[in-house]
């Protein structure tokens, strides 16, 4: 009895061990395969089934090491779940609410409520429909991370397909006319003819295709000269070649069908050669004359009275010469010439003469001035109407005039019969222009516009030549005592591009 009651608690105490046990083991196994699941869903980019996955994990796990794992991944899911927010408007705009969706063909919504509806980041196919029919197709990129993405769609609805014009089935063809049962016809239009014509007489095949002889059996003799045998006539509204047998469809002007329109042909305008760009692509020689006047200012020296409007009046009228390559529509290189004309100063002592007397006493009195050198001109937007401009340039500049009359004082000496030239030249160290050329519509290679030009320069050297009636005598020399000057010139210029 003893043994019996021993026997009965191992049986009691195996089972109790065994129902404990069996729990643990099941949990370890979802916590497992949960934990492995999950990754392989993360990396899949599958991310609402792996936050399923990783909860399960954190629930079921009893290892710390892996619940904690889980549950750093569980976070960084949820945080890379995107959201969206689907909208549907018709045509008009407004906005519709009793809308089904479906994404890549699953049902996602039945009605678009403005809730943001979590989704795995991929492309994805959104179908809108409508209780009315109409519908909508959207295709969106959904990235990770992103927060109440809108997807709106604006639903149509499809157009109703006319349906086709029923062709009426064409009848049987009627069998052509046996001999001896030929309909009767109008009388043959052979005068005084009495019975057939003999052979060779009929006229030829498509002469008469409809007249025959009245009342009378088909003829025995079917020989035709042309063809061999008489053809047979056919009757109206018959479409069927007796000889093939096939039908021709003649669809209904009104029958509509499903397929795409044909491109239609081309207007009037397509023929038309395109209008010409008014951006300037071609480049080319680029040839500008330019007209107006000057204004100096500075010193033609460094000495006292040495003003340079003492040498040249304060406005000369120049010809100034561009001429240059348009490498790139928008930059020319090349040179320019200039020279102008004009007058002594209303001060001319710094020579040693009067200045009462230019214009008295018979006394004449000129001025001049030129350069030349090299240049570069911008054009930053190139055009057929409108190309504005600017540039820089470098080179040489002379100033001069002559002064002559019967009698001449010079440094207080007079001469008799004299004339007395000057010239001062040197660098011109830069040279400032900008003006717009508008060009004529019916001319794009021709265009005229206003210019301004600013120049620093500075004289160097001095020739002068003295002729007068007791000879000739000449100085040259290099200035010592050097002075600044500017030049400020306004005008019109005119350009012509040859284009190549």
């Amino acid at each position: 009895m003893q043994m019996s009651f021993r026997r009965c608690g191992v049986v009691l105490s195996a089972l109790v061990a065994s129902s404990l046990s069996t729990p643990v083991r099941a949990d370890d196994q979802v916590c497992n395969d949960s934990y492995e699941q999950g990754q392989v869903l993360r990396k899949d980019h599958k991310l609402l089934e792996a936050r399923d996955q990783f909860r399960a994990c954190v629930n079921t796990c009893t290892l710390d090491a892996k619940k904690k794992a889980c549950g750093d991944w569980l976070a960084a899911v949820g945080h890379d779940i995107p959201t969206i927010v689907l909208s549907a408007k018709d045509a008009t705009g407004a906005a519709i609410v009793a809308v089904s969706v479906t994404m890549d063909d699953a049902p996602l919504a039945t009605k678009l409520m403005g809730r943001a509806i979590e989704v795995n980041p991929d492309a994805h196919r959104f179908s809108f429909r409508a209780a009315d029919g109409a519908s909508a197709d959207v295709q969106v990129v959904v990235a990770a991370g992103e927060r109440n993405k809108p997807i709106v769609a604006i639903l149509a609805k499809p157009t109703p397909l006319a349906e086709p014009t029923p062709i009426a089935a064409p009848s049987s063809p009627t069998p052509p006319p046996q001999p001896g049962d030929y309909p009767q016809q109008q009388p043959y239009p052979y005068p005084q003819t009495q019975g057939y014509p003999q052979q060779g007489a009929y006229p030829q095949q498509g002469a008469y295709p409809q007249q025959l002889y009245p009342q009378q059996p088909y003829p025995q003799q079917t020989t035709n000269p042309q063809q061999g045998a008489y053809p047979p006539q056919p009757y109206p509204q018959q479409t069927p070649s007796p000889q093939q047998g096939t039908y021709v469809q003649q669809p209904s002007p009104q029958q509509t069908f499903n397929s795409p329109q044909a491109p239609s042909p081309p207007g009037p305008e397509a023929s038309n050669p395109p209008a010409r760009s008014s951006e300037r692509g071609p480049t080319g020689v680029e040839i500008g004359v330019r007209f107006g006047f000057g204004l100096p200012f500075g010193g033609a020296t460094g000495d006292s009275g040495a003003d340079l409007s003492n040498i040249v009046s304060n406005s000369v009228a120049p010809i100034y010469v561009d001429a240059g390559f348009r490498v790139i529509p928008q930059l020319m290189v090349g040179g320019y010439f200039m020279y102008a004309v004009g007058s002594v100063g209303s001060d001319f002592g710094a020579l040693g003469t009067p200045s009462q007397q230019c214009g008295s006493n018979s006394i004449v009195c000129s001025a001049h001035a030129m350069r030349i050198g090299g240049q570069v001109h911008v054009h930053p937007i190139p055009s057929n109407r409108v190309d504005p401009w600017f540039g820089v340039g470098a080179g040489y500049e002379w100033v001069g005039g002559n002064v002559s009359g019967p009698s001449v004082a010079i440094l207080g000496q007079p001469f008799t019969n004299a004339s007395i030239d000057y010239e001062y030249g040197g660098a011109e160290f830069v040279n400032l222009q900008g003006g717009v050329d508008f060009h004529v519509p019916s001319l794009p290679d021709l265009g005229i516009g206003p210019f301004v030009a600013f120049s620093l320069a500075e004289y160097d050297h001095f020739a002068g030549t003295n002729t007068s009636a007791s000879g000739t005598s000449s100085s040259s020399k290099d200035l010592s005592n050097q002075a600044l000057h500017e030049w400020l010139m306004l005008g019109v210029r005119g350009v012509y591009d040859i284009r190549l």
